[in-house]
C-alpha cells in the first residue's frame, strides 16, 4: 500500500514537472512570436522609410520638370520679344 502511494506521489511529481516544462515551452513560444512580430514591425518601418525616400525623389523630379518647363517658357517668351523687336 505504501509502495502504491509512493508511486502515485512520484507520478504526481512527474506530471507537475511535465506541466512546468509545458509552461516553459509556452513562454518560449510566446517570446518567439513577440520577436517575430517585432521583426515584422521593423521591416514595415524600413519599407515605409524606403517609400518615403522614393516619394521625395519623385517630388524632386517633379520640381525639376517644373523648373525646366519654366525655363523653356522663358526662352519662348524671350524669342517672341526678340521677334517683335526685330520687326
Amino acid at each position: 500500500m505504501l509502495l502504491l502511494l509512493l508511486l502515485l506521489l512520484l507520478l504526481l511529481l512527474l506530471l507537475m514537472l511535465l506541466l512546468l516544462l509545458l509552461m516553459l515551452l509556452l513562454l518560449e513560444l510566446r517570446d518567439l512570436l513577440l520577436l517575430l512580430e517585432l521583426r515584422d514591425l521593423l521591416l514595415l518601418l524600413e519599407l515605409r522609410d524606403l517609400l518615403l525616400l522614393e516619394l521625395r525623389k519623385l517630388l524632386l523630379l517633379l520640381e525639376l520638370r517644373k523648373l525646366l518647363l519654366l525655363l523653356e517658357l522663358r526662352k519662348l517668351l524671350l524669342l517672341l520679344q526678340l521677334r517683335v523687336l526685330l520687326r
